[in-house]
């Protein structure tokens, strides 16, 4: 009798795999776009929780080496994506690297509506620094002494600031995303002025429901914080401050007008 049983749990363990629902990416996701360090974790978070939809927060599946085989051609994204659905199969996605994939997302995904984040670039590149604990005011970085995963940001590590502020300017320069009708182009600083509020408005927006209380976890670290209560020049040094002003101010005023 207990082999009996034991062979109908094994049958059962056996058919709940078998016929268990692969699952699909899901193609009407909610994207969340922005420059690594400018707030999409903790809005992706919140926004999920507020609205009680599922979210990815991240996914190895587009850091390297298949973040750049897919830029480079050597990778098919769809295939990529088809071929290990889990993280893309939730109704909102948040992947920094993604922001410079959106011409490949499109191709699958719908992106009736996505939302874009803004946040200053000289914010940025200190938060990034500051979670990997790097400095600000070098020329170059010993690219080994940077986390693997963050590497490919950074080059080989000479004139890093640079790097950084380019890679910044790459990902704001996408006007045809960022001013698309699709798209909610949104501020970093506004959404830290009225947490509640700014996620409410993006439910409304997006017209999702609003579900959760949010006020217990509204500043919860999604990822660790950095320092921003720093001088920015001191921080930088003059020199690296001029570096992150001279490729992205431009740009800067330009973007932030959408705000005002």
């Amino acid at each position: 009798m207990r082999l009996l049983k034991r062979i109908k749990r094994r049958i059962f363990k056996i058919g709940s795999v078998l016929f268990k629902k692969k699952k699909k990416p899901n193609k009407n996701a909610i994207w969340v776009f922005g420059m690594q360090k400018s707030g999409t974790t903790a809005i992706a978070g919140l926004l999920s929780h507020r609205s009680g939809l599922s979210v990815t927060l991240d996914t190895e599946m587009l850091w390297n080496p298949y973040f750049k085989d897919i830029l480079d051609g050597r990778l098919d994204f769809i295939k990529h994506i088809n071929a290990n659905p889990d993280d893309f199969s939730n109704q909102i996605i948040k992947e920094p690297s993604a922001s410079q994939l959106i011409n490949f997302i499109e191709d699958y995904f719908n992106l009736e509506k996505y939302i874009f984040i803004y946040r200053d670039p000289h914010d940025v590149i200190r938060s990034i620094l500051n979670r990997l604990d790097i400095p600000g005011d070098k020329v170059d970085i010993d690219i080994d002494s940077v986390n693997v995963n963050w590497r490919y940001i950074f080059g080989d590590g000479t004139k890093y600031i640079e790097k950084l502020a380019n890679l910044w300017l790459k990902v704001y320069s996408q006007d045809e995303y960022i001013y698309n009708s699709n798209s909610l182009f949104v501020n970093y600083d506004t959404f830290k002025k009225d947490k509640i509020k700014f996620i409410d408005n993006l439910c409304s927006e997006l017209q999702l429901p609003i579900k959760n209380d949010i006020s217990d976890i509204i500043n919860k670290d999604f990822q660790p914080r950095g320092n921003s209560d720093v001088d920015l020049k001191l921080f930088f040094g003059e020199h690296n401050y001029q570096v992150i002003l001279s490729v992205c101010d431009e740009k800067k005023r330009s973007l932030e007008k959408s705000f005002v």
